[in-house]
């Protein structure tokens, strides 16, 4: 009887809050009690506006570990920063962040919107309902509980949206093709909220719909799948509808989720209806619920939350594109790091032109069972003996002649020992390295393709400096036979007089013979070394030549790809500190 009293005696003073409220503080109980949101205007309770306003002005500190800007243009404007933003950077669900924010900075009346759905289609729709009828809940005004009800029985497929509207009379108006009841609702037009419930999600609803607000708070009745969902900062939350006795030891379920009772939240406002001599327990139940936390988070659903979560995006893109660029093929990094990159490609190329030169050994070889085995096999070939040994071994006068038979060998032993090994590793080192540089295709079947094709020219270039300088060669040689024609004779016929005179100790008498035998011989060496030496200069000469031509122009077309990549970088360099200095206005207006 005495708290009746004490509580009758509170409603006309408008000092219930202190007794009744659902929490003891006198600043949450005014700003979240539903018992207190109809007693407002009497008690004097927190402004929305003004609460709002110290939300903003304690989330505009300066954020730690991010360096303010030296100069910032006095004339900035956010929405423009946003629409470059919305240009920079490519992400859709960004693109739709800066499309809300857009709209509420160009219409500061604008509400913001928050969807409510279950969480998934096995979830049941009442528990939506449930726990929009907790939010919404007025137990002084005694007939809104019943008002909802009857809207959501009537307008069945159709949205409800309950904000602040100006007329009093329900609106409807068709969103796509969807019909939307609108209802308004004292406590969202005092936070400028818009609440609507929405169905089960479908790919409609999450494609269309749920991207255009602000928040989601999804409802779920399933512990396992309230704890497997991760919930967004400032974009989305996840709520647990359940029997306030088995969440007692889940209330501090993380930021983003919450534990709640919507029932009894009912249960408890459904009392105080009845009679204010129920505060008491319209105090304990509503505590019991734990619905108060999830109040508090509907109007934090501000503008400037929408704007961290943009600028916490664009960061997070940023990095991404860092991580990317710093694990590609291609590199984007300086100028020092890309020539070291370059230096490991050639490296790297340089190993694989021995490996395929080595792979390419018998396709490029003929076999000896080709029509010109005779002329393109490579000889395993002697060196000729000194002039002192062939005198001490008995020269015979067809070894002389066994010279010329040498000059086709030495052609093939310059050709396919010396030039073409050599000229094919230029070559496929110069294709190799413009594969792996290649950064548009993949490099496998360019080498593939290139291996092919060098195969085919070098066994074409073989068969060509095989013909040429071995018919040069012997019109060498044969030319220094025929400058010692005079002496060829001779040899043969003092090699038999040598000999006898060896044999029959007739040398003193034909040692004027054999002094010329000798001499002719030197002279006959020397003249054929002097040609085979100018041989082996002049062609290694011509096919050096051939090898730097074709190596540069190669070359160059390496140091085009080079420069096609430094290029490429200088452009995503430029990319990037345009991006940096958008995020940098962007968090300088915000800051602002």
């Amino acid at each position: 009887m005495r708290s009746s009293t004490i509580c009758t005696r509170a409603l006309r003073n408008g000092t219930l809050r202190l007794r009744c409220g659902p929490i003891p503080s006198t600043r949450l109980v005014g700003a979240q009690s539903p018992l207190i949101r109809g007693l407002g205007a009497k008690t004097g309770a927190v402004d929305g506006k003004q609460r709002r306003w110290q939300s903003s002005a304690a989330a505009s500190q300066p954020v730690v570990g991010i360096e303010p800007i030296a100069a910032v243009d006095p004339t900035l404007d956010i929405t423009s920063v946003l629409r470059q933003a919305s240009q920079e950077f490519p992400d859709q669900s960004l693109h739709n962040d800066i499309s809300l924010a857009l709209t509420h900075l160009i219409n500061p009346s604008h509400p913001l919107r928050i969807a409510i759905t279950p969480l998934s289609p096995t979830d049941p729709s009442s528990t939506t309902s449930s726990l929009l009828d907790a939010i919404l809940v007025d137990p002084l005004s005694g007939t809104s509980k019943h008002l909802y009800q009857r809207h959501r029985t009537t307008a069945e497929g159709t949205l409800i949206r309950y904000g602040p509207v100006a007329t009093l009379n329900p609106l409807c108006e068709e969103h796509g093709a969807l019909s939307v009841l609108e209802i308004p609702h004292p406590f969202l037009q005092r936070h400028n909220l818009e609440i609507v419930e929405l169905p089960a999600p479908s790919p409609k609803l999450l494609a269309e719909i749920i991207p255009t607000y602000t928040k989601t708070v999804y409802t779920t009745t399933s512990p396992a799948a309230f704890y497997a969902f991760t919930p967004t900062p400032t974009l989305s939350e996840v709520v647990l509808d359940i029997d306030p006795a088995s969440h007692t030891l889940l209330k501090t379920a993380g930021e983003g989720r919450y534990v709640v009772s919507a029932h009894t939240a009912l249960t408890a406002a459904g009392a105080l209806e009845l009679s204010p001599a129920n505060a008491s327990t319209y105090s304990r139940d509503w505590l019991a619920s734990n619905i108060t936390p999830l109040l508090h988070s509907l109007p934090s659903s501000s503008i400037r939350a929408l704007l961290d979560r943009i600028i916490a995006r664009c960061e997070f893109i940023q990095d991404e594109e860092r991580r990317m660029s710093a694990v590609a093929e291609v590199g984007k990094g300086p100028v020092e790091v890309h020539q070291k990159r370059v230096e490991r490609l050639l490296e790297a190329g340089r190993a694989w032109a021995s490996t395929a030169h080595a792979e390419l050994e018998h396709t490029i070889t003929p076999s000896p069972t080709d029509p010109d085995a005779k002329t393109l096999t490579r000889p395993s070939i002697q060196p000729p003996q000194p002039l002192t040994e062939l005198f001490t071994g008995r020269l015979a006068f067809w070894k002389l002649l066994w010279r010329v038979d040498e000059v086709g060998p030495s052609v093939r032993e310059i050709v396919y020992g010396q030039l073409l090994p050599r000229a094919e590793r230029e070559l496929v080192y110069l294709y190799g390295t413009m594969a792996l540089l290649n950064p548009d295709s993949s490099s496998a079947p360019k080498i593939e393709n290139n291996v092919e094709e060098i195969g085919a020219e070098l066994r074409a270039a073989r068969a060509e400096l095989a013909a040429g300088p071995t018919d040069a060669l012997a019109r060498t040689a044969q030319g220094a036979l025929l400058k010692a024609g005079t002496l060829t004779a001779a040899s043969a016929a003092s090699s038999a007089i040598l000999t006898l005179a060896l044999d029959y100790h007739l040398y003193p008498s034909l040692s004027p013979l054999a002094l010329g035998l000798v001499t002719s011989l030197y002279l006959l060496q020397s003249t054929w070394l002097a040609a085979k030496t100018d041989f082996e200069r002049y062609w290694r000469e011509i096919g050096a030549q051939a090898v730097r031509r074709e190596g540069g122009r190669w070359e160059r077309v390496v140091r085009g790809v080079q420069s096609e990549e430094v290029r490429a970088w200088r452009g995503v360099e430029v990319d990037k500190l345009r991006k940096s200095a958008i995020l940098e206005q962007l968090r300088s207006a915000v800051r602002g």
